[in-house]
């Protein structure tokens, strides 16, 4: 009978090295899934960051060319006004 419980405490204690070992090893996997989950996340962020920089840059160049058209069409309604003067 105490072979049988040395025994069984031996394969209890091997069960529980092996079920230790593994948890360390998921919890290493996990940390490095967790890790290249949080790199591709800033990467993600970079991208939509220099996304936003360039519409941000757009909206301002048509803002540009709005004022110009406006500058332009002022222009054309003084030379009409000018013209129906003379």
């Amino acid at each position: 009978m105490q072979h049988v419980c040395a025994y069984l405490k031996c394969t209890l204690c091997m069960s529980i090295n092996i079920t230790n070992a593994f948890l360390m090893s998921l919890q290493a996997l996990e940390s490095a899934q967790l890790k290249q989950e949080v790199t591709h996340i800033e990467e993600e962020r970079i991208q939509v960051l220099n996304n936003i920089e360039e519409l941000e840059q757009k909206i301002k160049d048509l803002d540009n060319q709005m004022e110009e058209s406006v500058r332009e069409v002022d222009c054309t309604e003084q030379e009409i006004n000018t013209s129906n003067a003379c």
